[in-house]
Parts: structure tokens; sequence; C-alpha cells
């Protein structure tokens, strides 16, 4: 085995890799759910300051 395949195995091979993407995806899921929550709460204001 290479070092580099070695080193591979000790992170945890594919498996790792699969969560942190599964991590990623959902630390992405939040920040588009903040945005949108924001963005509904600023158009929200601006309505109420024109009426």
């Amino acid at each position: 085995m290479t070092p580099e395949g070695m080193r591979f195995c000790r992170e945890g091979g594919f498996r790792a890799i699969a969560e942190k993407k599964k991590k990623e995806k959902k630390e992405k899921l939040y920040k588009v759910v903040i945005a949108v929550i924001s963005t509904m709460a600023a158009m929200l204001a601006i309505i109420e300051f024109l009426l």
C-alpha cells in the first residue's frame, strides 16, 4: 500500500468522505433556510412600513 492509501484508510476511507459531504450539505441547507427567513422578514418589514 502506498502512504497515501494508508492515510486514506486511517482517516476513514470512503465512509468519512460520504459523512463529510452529508455534513456540508446540511450546513448549506441551514444557510439557505436562514436566508429565506431573513428575506421574508425584510419583505414584511417593508410592507408594514408602506402601510
